[in-house]
């Protein structure tokens, strides 16, 4: 490919630059005007040397205060007025540091140029001690206990809650209809006994009859009056 970058009868094309190595196209190569080469990207021509170098990356401690470009290298500036940086990079700028919240929060570590704040929540990780066994340990956390606008705590209608309720229900019917059934069977039995009792008495009774009491009743029932005979006589 060649171009003309002036106007002549006279003056020949000349052919266009090839852009190699570290350098890449800008501007490609027209019948006017010669292709323009910078160099590549994460690179910047170094006037001094004549050539491309690599860009230069900010160390930790300083952020990026302007970015490298193909004519200019990155320029970086040291982490101050809570800020920080702690990684070494050609792209980002320095960072704010995190700031603790005083009513849930204790700052375990205070923040550097090259480290942000360390923070530690109080409220989570305040160690209470073992809880005391319940009902709502053995549920999952739906089952667990909302508050009242009064203050009282009442448990939520929940499936387990409900089955915990019917269980017991279950288990009262059950000692219910256990007792009255004993104490049917012990009426029952007492009832049996006094009247086997009876029934031994009357036998007892039969058994103990007089010899008179036998001739009585082998008798055919009729009497003879033998006084009233002899005063007659």
């Amino acid at each position: 490919e060649t171009f003309s970058g002036n106007y002549s009868h006279t003056e020949e094309c000349r052919p266009c630059t090839l852009c190699t190595g570290l350098m890449r196209m800008k501007t490609p190569c027209t019948d006017s005007n010669d292709a323009i080469c910078v160099c590549n990207y994460n690179f910047f021509f170094d006037a001094v040397l004549g050539h491309c170098e690599p860009c230069t990356v900010c160390p930790v401690g300083q952020g990026v205060y302007s970015h490298c470009e193909y004519d200019h290298d990155t320029v970086c500036e040291e982490c101050l007025d809570n800020t920080y940086s702690d990684r070494e990079s050609w792209l980002d700028p320095c960072l704010p540091c995190t700031i603790c919240d005083e009513d849930t929060e204790t700052q375990l570590a205070a923040c550097t140029p090259s480290s942000d704040s360390v923070c530690h929540n109080i409220i989570i990780t305040t160690d209470l001690g073992p809880s005391p066994p319940s009902f709502t340990n053995y549920f999952p956390p739906e089952a667990s206990e909302s508050p009242l606008p009064g203050g009282e705590v009442t448990p939520s209608s929940s499936p387990h809650y409900l089955i915990l309720i019917a269980i017991c229900c279950s288990i009262l019917a059950a000692v219910v209809v256990g007792v009255v059934a004993y104490l049917v069977f012990k009426r029952w039995n007492s009832c049996k006994q006094n009247k086997q009792a009876a029934n031994n008495r009357a036998t007892t009774n039969n058994q103990m009859v007089t010899p008179e009491g036998e001739k009585l009743h082998s008798d055919s029932g009729i009497s003879v009056d033998t006084q009233s005979l002899q005063e007659q006589q």
